[in-house]
């Protein structure tokens, strides 16, 4: 669901140095087999690292540490890793396969369909080369946006209905 595969696709496509780090359990041993062979191939200007699960109150602290959260999920209800990063500072570049869907007007990051891999390259290209000053003035949007989103009443009952639907 995460689309690992094509974010390292994506990442083939970007021509500056950059560190690129993988959170997360390895939930489909075989799915990991191919992502390891296909991180392999990367250029050498990108250096990727699995780093594991974290405990939840680390999340965010790790998050406001990076340029960019890439994430051309395949699907998400809701997506609470989305709002984690937004609320840490740092922007998303994500698939349209969500709810989320304004986030080049909010100055935020950016929703981009699947059928392009280049798009997804290209904006986070645009978010590494971000002035030193850009970068704050964009952390700065991104966590005013993660407040408006906590304090929008209508989307925590939503959330609320969803996880009562679901069991949760």
């Amino acid at each position: 669901m995460k689309n690992l595969l094509y974010v390292i696709d994506v990442l083939k496509r970007i021509s500056v140095p950059f560190d690129f780090h993988i959170y997360g359990p390895l939930e489909d041993q075989a799915y990991w087999e191919k992502c390891k062979h296909a991180l392999m191939e990367l250029p050498v200007h990108i250096h990727a690292e699995y780093k594991g699960v974290v405990p939840y109150d680390q999340v965010r602290n790790i998050l406001n540490g990076y340029d960019v959260f890439l994430f051309p999920t395949l699907g998400e209800n809701y997506g609470h890793v989305i709002w984690e990063s937004l609320a840490a500072g740092c922007p998303v570049v994500l698939s349209d396969q969500t709810s989320w869907q304004d986030f080049r007007s909010a100055g935020v990051g950016d929703v981009l369909p699947l059928s392009d891999p280049q798009q997804f390259a290209d904006a986070v290209l645009a978010l590494l080369q971000d002035s030193p000053e850009r970068k704050l003035e964009r952390a700065a949007a991104c966590q005013a946006y993660a407040r408006r989103v906590a304090e929008d009443h209508h989307a925590l009952q939503e959330n609320l209905d969803l996880l009562q639907t679901t069991g949760r």
